[in-house]
């Protein structure tokens, strides 16, 4: 049995709320580490209890943390999945309570699809020409 556009369109927007929540928790989480990262470190240092070698290893991992989260953009991938969700669950909304046409509805997703799609915020910025 193939399910129906409206059922397809409610699982596309929930799939968007899960991955949006996802990259807003991964956000958080790289930033929370990096936080204890730094303050570990500052009391390793400060203690002396650790060797040298350990407490460099502490010292550098809140800017390896900053550089993931930057490449990895997950404040703005989270932006960008929400934004999608919206989308998705309005044209939900239009077959299921405005009685929209699918033929209108499918139309509609497949344009904001590919303006979506333009917008995607991949690994780190290109380069300007």
């Amino acid at each position: 049995m193939t399910e129906s556009f409206a059922d397809d369109l409610k699982r596309r927007y929930m799939a968007c709320r899960v991955r949006g929540r996802a990259n807003y928790c991964a956000a958080y989480f790289v930033l929370v580490l990096a936080v204890a990262s730094s303050g570990l470190a500052a009391l390793s240092v400060a203690a002396e209890i650790w060797p040298k070698a350990v407490n460099a290893v502490l010292a550098a991992l809140p800017g390896a943390i900053y550089l993931v989260n930057r490449q990895f953009r997950f404040e703005e991938r989270s932006r960008w999945w929400f934004e999608k969700f919206y989308v998705i669950e309005g044209l939900y909304r239009g077959i299921v309570r405005e009685g929209r046409s699918e033929s209108e509805i499918s139309r509609e997703l497949t344009h904001q699809s590919k303006l979506l799609t333009a917008r995607w915020p991949g690994f780190g910025e290109a380069p300007s020409q």
